[in-house]
């Protein structure tokens, strides 16, 4: 394969890094060495081959050298905590930009979420992502398959909101295959109302609880985090939000879920 493609950068030049003849992602340590290039890395204009080798090697060196420190730090650092959450996986996903995270949980479900946030973004719908989607956004790990979110159900917002669902051709997931279409006496009720859209599942709350309580959007918008990527502004609920959500629920998969969301929450204190 050639090497083009993926690139590293050490002391402003762009390396090419491959691995068993296979390019792989930029700075990341698969614990193999960095095989060397027969091609020149240096960026510089070089005119003697003999320097510009060296130069490469040099670059090489000190990749692979910094890598591997990366690596011994990984391995030193505890990788499950007392609850058995997997902490070098939080750290992982710490690691990402919410771009790549993002790109990460839609590979896992097999679902473009990214397609449905920018629907609801281009027709201004104000929104918070909640559930799984949120969780791993913020570096809490796990599978989901659909996306949750809690919507204003001011008038204004209730309108933006069918306009966004009829570009997404919403509609409720009825398993006796009828196809109905949310409406706006759907929206302004406080339940769950379960979508499927051209781009995937897509689940809306009137209120967190599902209850007609103080869960609303206008109450939590408060107790939310943006993630910024190039083409999206993605309001989640925080992690601490999340936690008293799962408490208050009780269910027994919330309460499974609890540890991770805890764990998660405490790298993300560690680092800041």
């Amino acid at each position: 394969m050639p090497a083009t493609g993926y690139t590293a950068i050490v002391d402003g030049h762009r390396v090419d890094i491959l691995r068993d003849g296979v390019i792989v992602a930029t700075g990341r340590w698969t614990g193999q060495r960095i095989e060397q290039s027969a091609a020149c890395l240096v960026q510089d204009e070089i005119e003697d081959p003999d320097e510009a080798l060296e130069a490469s090697d040099a670059i090489y060196a000190k990749l692979e050298e910094q890598l591997a420190a990366e690596e011994a730090a990984a391995l030193a650092a505890p990788a499950y905590d007392e609850q058995g959450v997997d902490l070098t996986l939080i750290d992982w996903v710490l690691d990402m930009t919410p771009r790549e995270r993002l790109e990460m949980i839609e590979s896992y479900a097999g679902v473009p979420f990214g397609r449905i946030l920018e629907v609801l973004e281009d027709h201004e719908v104000e929104f918070i992502v909640i559930g799984g989607v949120a969780a791993s956004l913020q570096g809490a790990d796990w599978n989901t398959k659909d996306l949750d979110i809690l919507y204003s159900r001011d008038a204004g917002n209730i309108r933006r909101l069918l306009d966004a669902l009829s570009v997404l051709e919403a509609r409720f997931r009825d398993l006796t295959g009828r196809r109905v279409v949310p409406t706006e006496s759907h929206l302004l009720t406080h339940g769950p109302k379960l979508l499927l859209t051209k781009f995937g599942p897509l689940d809306l709350l009137g209120t967190l609880s599902m209850h007609d309580d103080e869960t609303t959007y206008q109450s939590l918008v408060d107790q939310t985090a943006t993630l910024e990527t190039p083409r999206l502004s993605i309001r989640v609920l925080t992690l601490e939000g999340l936690i008293e959500v799962k408490k208050r629920a009780a269910r027994p998969q919330d309460l499974r879920t609890l540890p991770i969301l805890q764990a998660a929450l405490e790298r993300s204190r560690q680092r800041g």
